[in-house]
């Protein structure tokens, strides 16, 4: 059961075609251990190794594309493979729903003795979840007793019911690159739900987890690639190829999926704590979905916090239509005043005329909320108030609820977004009514100004 050790000699492959020059960097090898795990009284049947190595291999096709040969899988005892393969072994632990980050946990103290874990960056356990929708999460990491002493193990639990076809599973292994990427520090990918269709904008968008369609960290169930934000987090997408935009013209992008030295995103200032990504995404490796609508165009993603002192969330912005990739003709409005037209495509790249409205100079506006009883029965009246020199443009009130999951918020519901009356001046008051069956686990407020800068109070 102890895999083979590495031979130092076999650690890389070349697999940047003859591309790792500057702007991107060398690959990096990340040694991966597949566990194939069958909890107690399970009657769950795996496929044949070929299968379950066939499913390793995607994965690390994806990563490997996904980075532009920067994040390269690869087994200790198989250097040349997508990972080791250690199983099926029947585990003395059962495995129920809600409680698999336990059962990881069980299973691995339980193999620490005889399993050599040294040397591995990732343990995925493939245990099937039976009759749970529970389909993966990733661990913090496990200090294990060892006959070599402590080892630290970062590891994911995948549900194989949802990645084997003969397990009845719909999502296939997206779900492992999705929960390898909470293991690189990546987030889930959102999207942004708006009244209005085509316009970017804040004030009364509702948010979904996992909506982003084009994304792995959205739903997995399409296996596409990270979003720009997030690659530029990983190290993927080096300065050199993000266009900044500070004023207005026209942008040439290339092709999202494929390496090469020419702009691969257009980043956008919107205010103090809020960018805009463009992509030009294309039917390309891991990106051909085969649905119309999904690539062949510009590919919007605003980033900005999801609560007060969070760290930024990417959220798609679909376009007039629903489109997640807006083609040539295709226009997408801000309501801070940018505007990002569709000029015209090829096969390796999109141009784009962007027009931007002056910056503004940074200063979030005050805002202060206070909370008291209302007149009405069973309601809490929230007064807010915001002032700034350049006017306020809008008051939203929004609550989140902790939806158990990653240690996210998972939902947010905008209860009301107030628009400040032209000529409001610098300072702008409003109440709202809330119902408490209306209320979530936190109360949040948010108020914009007319210079593109926000700030945001947590009530309660």
């Amino acid at each position: 059961m102890r895999p083979r050790r590495a031979l130092p000699g076999l650690l890389f492959l070349v697999l940047c075609g003859g591309h790792c020059d500057a702007p991107f960097g060398p690959p990096q090898q990340h040694k991966l251990l597949y566990l194939s795990v069958l909890p107690q009284g399970s009657s769950f049947v795996f496929p044949p190794d070929a299968e379950v190595l066939a499913a390793a291999r995607r994965v690390a096709a994806f990563f490997e594309e996904a980075s532009y040969g920067m994040h390269v899988g690869g087994g200790v005892a198989d250097p040349l493979g997508p990972g080791d393969l250690v199983g099926p072994l029947r585990a003395n632990a059962s495995l129920r729903c809600g409680f698999e980050p336990a059962f990881v946990v069980e299973v691995l103290a339980e193999l620490a003795p005889s399993l050599d874990f040294r040397g591995y960056d990732h343990v995925v356990v493939l245990a099937p979840g039976r009759g749970c929708s529970y389909h993966g999460t990733d661990l913090p990491p496990v200090q294990l007793a060892t006959p070599e002493g402590p080892v630290t193990v970062d590891a994911v639990y995948v549900n194989a019911q949802s990645v084997f076809v003969g397990g009845g599973g719909a999502i296939g292994p997206g779900i492992i690159a999705h929960e390898l990427g909470h293991q690189l520090g990546l987030a889930h990918s959102r999207a942004l739900r708006c009244d209005v269709p085509g316009v970017l904008q804040d004030v009364g968008c509702d948010d979904g987890e996992y909506l982003d369609l084009i994304d792995v960290m959205g739903t997995s169930l399409f296996f596409g690639h990270f979003n720009a934000f997030q690659k530029v987090n990983l190290g993927w997408l080096p300065p050199a190829v993000i266009q900044d935009v500070t004023e207005s013209g026209q942008y040439f992008l290339s092709a999202f999926e494929v390496r090469s030295n020419e702009p691969k995103a257009l980043r956008i200032r919107r205010q103090i704590d809020s960018e805009l990504y463009v992509e030009y995404r294309t039917p390309t490796g891991f990106d051909d979905f085969g649905l119309p609508g999904f690539t062949g165009g510009a590919v919007f993603h605003l980033v900005q916090r999801l609560e007060t002192g969070s760290d930024p969330r990417s959220f798609l912005v679909t376009g007039p239509g629903g489109e997640l990739a807006l083609g040539p003709g295709g226009r997408m409005r801000d309501w801070r005043g940018h505007e990002i037209s569709v000029l015209a495509r090829s096969p390796t790249g999109i141009l784009l005329d962007v027009r931007l409205v002056a910056p503004g100079e940074g200063v979030p506006p005050t805002l202060s909320t206070t909370a008291i009883a209302s007149p009405l029965p069973g309601h809490l009246r929230i007064s807010v108030t915001a002032a700034d020199p350049s006017g306020i443009d809008a008051v939203e009130l929004y609550t989140r609820t902790y939806g158990g999951t990653r240690f996210e918020w998972n939902e947010v519901d905008f209860l009301t977004a107030s628009f400040a009356p032209a000529g409001s001046g610098d300072l702008f008051r409003v109440s709202f009514d809330v119902d408490w069956a209306d209320l979530g686990d936190e109360l949040e407020a948010a108020a914009y100004d007319r210079a593109g800068n926000v700030a945001r109070d947590t009530v309660f």
